[in-house]
């Protein structure tokens, strides 16, 4: 047995599980079952293989057919996990390796793929072991404990549709168990001291940082970094590991959704740390590009907020500012500088408790509700779910559209970016952070200059800006609240005319602003164009790309809602 789920065993009488060999066995034939039908969804929805859909299977010609519980827009369709299947369908590495002769793949990338396949399988098996023998309990966690009601620690799947949604390549069996956000969420740091000449600094960092972790000698900057990156600076360059002392690592922080971004829960605080794990698609360090963009991107998304008066006169979005920040310097530690960065977050927007992470709606809290239910409790009628939705896009979308279309600021306000606030059992407003994934639109947003020299997040491509909003916001997260609505009876066609409603009715206000109408003219035909480009996550893992995208041409749900409320396709009116 794989060691995460051996060592789950072990400890289970220490949880406060049964070692249960058989349901063990279990969690893991259902997570190679989900596994197996993500690979086989994707293979498809990216023409890496030929494929047929039809209303109740997606056919893997030469592999056999996957059932269906529902077809979906942009391809995202819904597996059936209980209906027959062929065999191979049941295995994702049987599968993978079943698919091979088809893609073509060399030696060195089909044991890479199935390397983070297998690993994926029996990280989600061991979350659903933990699950199942919990019986919806967490008996290993105080009473009190956050871990037990914040929905960070309740994402059983992850991403919402990557095969290698669970996939943590690089954590040993202890550290997974230990840090996993979904099972202890216990985030060891050590304290590192390093000669400030060595680091770039951002911001007021010690001044937020020392109440918690103490003073750095003189000369010297303190940065708390995870346990379980230790190992990775050992393996440094001598010149570097000799001017780092460990100060001591005996601090402990909740692991967040994001696994290397913890939260100090004595103060409103988050860190992102460097982890160079492989989790979904990329190894999780921290970039020095990163470290000295936040602070920047913080101020100017700040004055933004405040003086756009469409912005400052709708509250309804909040952002994580990043307002200090430290690393190695490249000009010191060239690309190991990447190893040892801490990017400081404030988390005040969320010190009320009320904010739910999108990435948890569909997901069960320990009640066995889902967290979406939180959001429809305000609503009553077989109309709810609709109710709820206008709700929800009108308070996330027009603050979205309105930095992009008027300052050239795309967000990546994908699930796990993003939080949504809740007040008398209805959404009340969105927090987004994580400002790694910006986009700046060169043309129109002039402070892009301001940030450090070659930053991809400043770009001259209209296009490729565009789409990192479209795909965050739209098919990274509002198809996944769609689909979560299916059992609160939203047609999922009646979901996607009201998202296209509201986009809609941004563009037609907009533009009566004379500097915005040829530009809100562009918006809507990009918008609503009969085929979207969507990322292609698989093939980029098939050529071991995480920041060079590959795009699939798909139908576009937004098109086809607007073309069925409007007919002949003229613009909706604005909203009130």
């Amino acid at each position: 047995m794989h060691g995460m789920l051996a060592r789950l065993l072990r400890l289970a009488p220490r949880l406060g599980l049964a070692p249960d060999p058989r349901a063990a066995a279990a969690a893991h034939a259902r997570a190679n079952r989900i596994i197996a039908a993500r690979l086989a969804l994707a293979c498809a929805r990216e023409r890496i293989v030929d494929a047929e859909r039809s209303a109740d299977a997606c056919t893997l010609v030469g592999v056999g057919a996957l059932p269906l519980r529902r077809r979906r827009a942009l391809e995202l369709d819904a597996p059936d996990l209980d209906a027959p299947r062929p065999a191979v369908l049941d295995d994702a590495l049987a599968l993978w390796h079943a698919l091979v002769p088809a893609i073509g793949c060399d030696a060195a990338t089909t044991g890479r793929i199935a390397s983070e396949l297998d690993d994926g399988v029996q990280t989600l098996a061991a979350i659903l072991f933990a699950s199942s023998a919990a019986g919806g309990r967490r008996p290993w966690l105080p009473p009190e404990d956050p871990r037990r009601r914040d929905a960070e620690h309740f994402l059983v799947e992850g991403h919402p549709w990557h095969p290698m949604c669970r996939t943590r390549l690089g954590l040993d069996a202890r550290a997974r168990v230990r840090l996993a956000p979904e099972l202890c969420a216990q985030a060891e740091l050590a304290i590192v001291d390093a000669p400030a000449s060595w680091l770039a600094v951002h911001g007021d960092f010690a001044a937020r940082l020392e109440p918690h972790f103490g003073a750095a000698p003189p000369g010297h900057v303190r940065l708390p970094v995870l346990r379980a990156q230790l190992p990775r600076l050992a393996r440094l360059p001598a010149s570097l590991r000799a001017g780092l002392s460990l100060a001591r690592h005996d601090t402990t922080a909740r692991a967040l959704a994001g696994l290397r971004t913890v939260a100090l829960d004595c103060a409103p605080l988050h860190l992102k740390l460097a982890l160079d794990v492989l989790t979904t698609s990329a190894r999780r360090t921290v970039s020095p590009m990163s470290v000295a963009n936040g602070p920047v991107l913080s101020s100017l998304l700040a004055r933004l907020l405040a003086t756009d008066p469409a912005l400052a006169m709708a509250p309804a979005l909040r952002l994580m500012s990043e307002p200090a920040s430290a690393g190695l310097r490249v000009e010191r530690a060239g690309d190991d500088a990447r190893q040892l960065g801490v990017i400081v977050r404030d988390a005040q927007a969320l010190a009320d408790g009320n904010a739910i992470v999108c990435a948890a709606l569909a997901e069960r809290d320990l009640a066995g509700e889902r967290f979406v239910a939180r959001l429809l409790a305000g609503y009553g009628g077989r109309t709810r779910a609709a109710a709820m939705l206008r709700d929800y896009v009108a308070q996330l979308l027009p603050p979205l559209l309105r930095l992009w279309l008027a300052h050239g600021v795309a967000l990546e306000p994908h699930l796990q970016n993003t939080l949504v606030r809740v007040e008398h059992g209805r959404p009340a407003g969105f927090v987004v952070r994580d400002l790694g994934g910006v986009r700046l639109y060169r043309r129109r947003c002039a402070t892009a200059a301001a940030l450090a020299p070659g930053s991809f997040v400043v770009t001259d491509d209209e296009h490729e800006a565009r789409g990192k909003l479209v795909h965050a916001l739209i098919h990274a997260h509002l198809a996944a609240v769609v689909a979560a609505l299916d059992d609160d009876g939203l047609d999922e066609h009646e979901g996607w005319s009201i998202v296209a409603a509201a986009i809609d009715a941004c563009l037609s206000r907009w533009a009566a602003e004379p500097p915005l109408r040829e530009r809100c003219a562009a918006e809507r035909a990009a918008w609503f164009a009969p085929r979207v480009r969507a990322k292609a996550l698989l093939r980029m893992r098939l050529s071991d790309r995480s920041s060079e995208y590959d795009y699939v041409e798909l139908d576009n749900p937004l098109a086809a809602a607007r073309i069925v409320a409007h007919g002949d396709g003229a613009p909706g009116s604005p909203m009130q």
